[in-house]
């Protein structure tokens, strides 16, 4: 093996440490997240009774392989934070393994290497890999999925732009491609976006082809039949009924809690690749697709692509934005970013070739040397080695936790077996508590009344805990008529957002109720109405 080979595996080696320790260490402090009990729900249902189903009694069909995943995690360790949280940080880790094998594969070992640490200290990395949701498997699974197919229709060339009429495949690796893209859209519908993103790639090599060859072999280029295939294949979808009424529910689909502001900013996307967390890899991924267009480097217009296309639809045809929809595709950005980091580091190697020789240093050696010394001066690296000693109800690189676990042991302290108890996440209540009467979250009542979800009795349920809606401000004035003592717990960032709960609810619940106790980091509040608390004499 040779010394540059050495080299590199030390480095990666050293960067992945780096990984686990962010990714791995503290796992279970934060309270679950708003979303991650649906996957815990259905696992512990799919072990117990066969079938993934939320607490409510519904299915949870959602990412499979996730839920198999944190069954095989339960088995060995047992239901918990951290347990829960688990396989979405090994899948992680192993994202940084794959980038490194894409990056090296599609530029040079260099540009993999880099790409690789830039992926190991993004707090929006870090913060994905620590939460129990679909998402660390999908990026994993579409990040493979994205380079096999390339794999297989380009046979791995990284000759620019030269072989435009080739029609050579390498059948083993589009197979294995296409089975990923299928896990991937399992895990997540957004995989089937990668449709467009190649659509659009062979549109760009189509109209390259047309400059380089005659118009014959134009026309016998598979880039031109494919593109062809691809335009016949939208007009068919925009004329036949079925398909065009899908694809019109699906770019004006807006669920309710997309009526927040953030989710209907169309420069989010753009703002968040422009965050400070960023710099200076956004600046650097700009240069690396100067890089990539000026080369004619053909992997990374693939790869650039495959970022841009969903970034665009989100931006600006679908009718609400998240930023970690667009995470499966986020690893490019590193890649990207990569080429001008190696360049420069290239050309400081050749420039001091002779003192590396004279030391006998690998040329990695020196890169990784620079950039060690670069990349911890980064703002995101500075939070991301935070992010594992952060207290619970702060921001993980990528969701805000909220103080459940404070504000349930409060309660839990405190509350009569007869007591009522509502929430704005009923689902996180009966988590920590073990039951929960009534949800107080508009979102979740305009979910259950779209789906028609209702209980025996015909009454609206939240679709994930199974508890009552309350649907107005009279039927909680009801349900505090009708019973002297209950508790209401909310996350103050729903609590007091009109979208999930509506302005004459929260004044008269400040009102009319007594506020109790909010959590350390004031994420949350705990309110209580009539009867004096019961431990107050020992208080």
């Amino acid at each position: 093996m040779s010394a540059e080979r050495k080299a590199a595996l030390v480095i990666l080696a050293l960067t992945l440490v780096f990984a686990v320790y962010v990714r791995f260490f503290n796992l279970g402090i934060p309270s679950f997240w708003a979303d991650e009990l649906d996957f815990v729900d259905a696992a512990r249902s799919q072990a117990r009774v066969g079938q993934p189903l939320l607490a409510s009694g519904y299915a949870y069909p959602r990412a499979p392989l996730l839920t198999y995943s944190l069954m095989a995690s339960y088995a060995v360790f047992g239901v918990s934070e951290s347990s829960s949280r688990l396989p979405s940080a090994v899948f992680g880790f192993l994202s940084i393994v794959a980038v490194f094998v894409v990056g090296q594969r599609w530029f040079n070992v260099r540009v993999g290497l880099i790409a690789a640490i830039f992926m190991a200290c993004a707090p929006f990395e870090v913060g994905w890999s620590r939460i129990c949701r679909m998402y660390a498997l999908f990026q994993l699974l579409f990040l493979l999925a994205m380079f096999f197919f390339y794999q297989g229709f380009e046979r791995s060339s990284r000759e620019g732009f030269r072989r435009v009429t080739s029609w050579e495949l390498h059948l083993p690796s589009l197979l294995i491609g296409l089975i990923l893209l299928f896990l991937s859209y399992t895990t997540h519908q957004n995989a089937a976006l990668f449709g467009a993103s190649f659509a659009v790639y062979l549109m760009v090599m189509a109209l390259l082809t047309a400059t380089r060859c005659s118009w014959g072999k134009w026309l016998r280029s598979k880039y031109t039949l494919l593109c062809f295939l691809s335009l016949g294949a939208l007009l068919a979808a925009l004329v036949i009924p079925g398909i065009r009424d899908f694809l019109a529910y699906a770019v004006g689909y807006q669920p309710k809690w997309a009526e927040v502001a953030s989710a209907q900013n169309r420069w989010r996307i753009f703002e968040f690749f422009m965050n400070r967390s960023h710099f200076p890899i956004n600046i650097l991924c700009l240069v690396g697709v100067f890089q990539v267009l000026h080369r004619r480097n053909q992997p990374g217009l693939y790869a650039l692509l495959n970022l841009v296309v969903p970034v665009l639809l989100f931006s600006f045809i679908f009718q609400y934005r998240k930023n970690d929809y667009i995470y499966h595709v986020y690893p490019v950005l590193f890649l990207l970013a990569a080429l001008p980091v190696e360049r420069v580091m290239t050309l400081l190697v050749e420039r001091f070739a002779a003192q590396l020789l004279k030391f006998r240093l690998a040329k990695e050696s020196f890169l990784f040397a620079a950039v060690l010394f670069w990349v911890p001066l980064t703002p995101g690296f500075r939070y991301a080695q935070k992010i594992p000693r952060l207290t619970d109800g702060q921001f993980n690189g990528a969701v805000f936790h909220n103080e459940w676990r404070a504000a349930t042991d409060y309660v839990s302290q405190r509350q009569d077996p007869h007591d009522v108890l509502i929430s704005t996440l009923p689902l996180s209540v009966q988590y920590y508590l073990g039951r929960i009467d009534y949800n107080l979250n508009w979102s979740n009542a305009a979910l259950a009344k779209e789906q028609k979800i209702t209980n025996q009795n015909g009454r609206l349920v939240d679709f994930y805990s199974g508890a009552d809606i309350l649907d107005d401000l009279d039927e909680l004035k009801v349900v505090l008529a009708n019973h002297q003592h209950g508790w209401l717990l909310v996350d103050n960032y729903r609590f007091n957002n009109a979208v999930y709960v509506p302005a004459d609810v929260n004044a008269f619940v400040k009102q009319q109720m007594q506020k109790v106790y909010e959590t350390e980091n004031r994420t949350m509040s705990v309110y209580r109405w009539r009867g004096p608390d019961p431990l107050s004499a020992t208080n």
